[in-house]
């Protein structure tokens, strides 16, 4: 069958359309899946023929379509090309094939977004969106009961554990989700509650709305356990943003611009910053039920608490009484950071003094060893990254990589202003909402290095949740 019969065929090009987006859902569900185990589908995701899939999607795709992606996924596909060609002129095109290859993988998600029809899609997004929320509250649920037992749970799959950490590392308690960074299961879980929050708008009976109300509970919780204030911020943002949109929803059409901005500014403000004020509360309330429970158990186990890491994970050590110094870690701890407590202000600065001492990277990065080389010199610390994308990126592509990105961010961002403020009747409020996760990821990875940069499910899910939202963009477009 050529190309051709697949164009001019509306029903060939439809089981075209369906079979590239189980491609995609398949690498989606894999990507999920190894959060929790990578001893058997993790391998496949180091086999050839994984990657080499990857590659023929994306040819396929441009061999049917062509250049008819519109300008989000243009701007996609010369990112992934500008990629390749600064690996060409620093001579590692070959030693980085499988990273650019994996590159791909955000064409991947995002394309289903763009190709399936209103219904196709809808179903598309709501299955697997139920399936990841779903997967999140059973392992929220086993977070939540460390939470208040302290005591670790070893992940039967891999043998890395769910516990929480003591407050010697961080100053505050945090909760240490199998091999993650607390930082990095913050991202996962504002990854579930951004999605509960749309499927509550999403469901069609009472029982699964109050299934998206409690996976969102239970995600919250979990974003509070982490204690890491980048998700806690952007899931109060989604929360308020939520909220805002629904305001906007019961305004009336005839009311001037600004009068609708100002509900959808003012409700999600407040709302944002109500929230964000929960955080504490619950967290002490969550040590607050670990210590009845302790007392009415009349509990005399050891506590444990985090040491460290070592080569096979994060190890912990019983609390005896000839560890009276580690008791006091025990106690409840505030959490009472800013966010330039972190050294993120210090990876910035290295960042942009990296590019003053090296101005080669500004028109094609640095090579993959020595991207971080002059920034660990001159803080004298050992950091993997720069934490903060925007900076990653030209540091290790150089600028135009860095405008592409930063086009694809304003592209979305214009599309999903453009979707919530239209009038009610043209655009369904589920469909308002999809901007929730993509704020929230938005704003997220522009203070950890993921999307853009990194293969895995955090990074790749926003290109997922754009190409939603782009392709619900372009069906009002098209109406209109």
């Amino acid at each position: 069958m050529n190309i051709q019969a697949i164009r001019e065929n509306p029903k060939l090009l439809q089981k075209y359309n369906g079979i590239f987006s189980l491609f995609a859902a398949f690498y989606y569900l894999i990507f999920l899946w190894c959060i929790i185990e990578q001893r058997y589908f993790g391998s496949v995701y180091q086999t050839a023929l994984f990657r080499i899939v990857i590659a023929l999607l994306v040819v396929s795709y441009f061999a049917v379509y062509r250049l008819k992606g519109g300008v989000e996924l243009h701007l996609l596909a010369l990112y992934c090309v500008w990629a390749i060609v600064t690996q060409i002129i620093h001579g590692e095109a070959l030693q980085r094939w499988a990273f650019l290859v994996e590159l791909q993988l955000m064409l991947v998600w995002f394309i289903p977004g763009i190709i399936l029809h209103r219904e196709r899609r809808d179903q598309y997004y709501n299955w697997l969106a139920w399936i990841t929320v779903i997967f999140f509250a059973v392992l929220g649920l086993v977070c939540v009961y460390v939470a208040v037992t302290r005591n670790p749970v070893v992940n039967p799959l891999s043998g890395y554990k769910i516990q929480f950490s003591d407050s010697s590392k961080w100053g505050v308690q945090r909760l240490l989700f199998l091999t993650f960074h607390p930082n990095g299961t913050g991202g996962l879980y504002l990854i579930a509650f951004s999605l509960s929050l749309t499927l509550i708008f999403r469901a069609k009976t009472a029982g699964a709305k109050a299934a998206a109300i409690l996976s969102a509970v239970i995600a919250f919780l979990v974003v509070a356990m982490t204690a890491s204030r980048n998700a806690q911020t952007f899931a109060s943002v989604a929360l308020g943003l939520m909220a805002g949109i629904f305001a906007l929803n019961r305004v009336a059409a005839a009311q001037k611009t600004a009068v609708r901005a100002a509900v959808l500014l003012g409700v999600s403000i407040a709302v944002l910053l109500g929230s964000y004020c929960l955080y504490e509360p619950i967290r002490k309330g969550l040590w607050q039920i670990h210590i009845q429970i302790m007392e009415t158990s009349g509990s005399s186990a050891a506590p444990t608490a985090y040491t460290g890491t070592s080569s096979v994970g994060y190890e912990l050590r019983p609390l005896s009484a000839d560890n009276s110094d580690n008791q006091e870690e025990e106690e409840y701890t505030e959490d009472t950071r800013s966010y330039l407590e972190t050294g993120r202000t210090k990876a910035w600065w290295s960042a942009l003094k990296s590019l003053q001492l090296d101005p080669s990277r500004l028109l094609w990065g640095a090579p993959m060893n020595d991207i971080m080389d002059i920034s660990n010199s001159l803080i004298r610390e050992q950091l993997e990254d720069f934490h903060n994308i925007f900076l990653q990126i030209v540091n290790e592509f150089g600028l135009p990589a860095l405008l592409l990105a930063l086009a694809f961010f304003l592209k979305v961002f214009a599309d999903g202003v453009a979707l919530i403020m239209q009038d009610a009747a043209g655009c369904r409020l589920q469909d308002r909402m999809l901007f929730l996760p993509i704020i929230a990821m938005m704003g997220f990875n522009m203070l950890e290095t993921k999307s853009f940069i990194v293969s895995d499910f955090t990074s790749l899910f926003f290109f997922f949740a754009c190409g939603m939202l782009v392709g619900v963009y372009r069906d009002g477009n098209r109406k209109a």
